[in-house]
């Protein structure tokens, strides 16, 4: 049983190894979003071990849930605009 929500945004977490990633969207997740420019997945900063954090590509960034919040905040209204009935 499982269910499929209605929303702008969704990530879903998920373990790749021993590295968390957060997954903005893809085929076979259950997670989306209308934000431009955001990866289809980023990885999780180890803060306990920083160490043992997923080595980054360039131009990659760690995953931070308080600058999500803020491209939300930010394109939020322009998108709700577009979409409103």
């Amino acid at each position: 049983m499982g269910f499929y929500s209605e929303v702008d945004h969704a990530i879903l977490v998920e373990m790749e190894g021993e590295h968390f990633t957060v997954v903005h969207s893809g085929t076979e997740k259950q997670a989306r979003t209308l934000l431009p420019g955001v990866p289809d997945k980023q990885y999780v900063e180890n803060f306990k071990k920083p160490e043992k954090s997923k080595k980054l590509k360039d131009g990659e960034s760690y995953y931070s849930l308080q600058a999500h919040i803020d491209m939300i905040n930010e394109t939020g209204n322009e998108i709700a605009d577009e979409w409103q009935i």
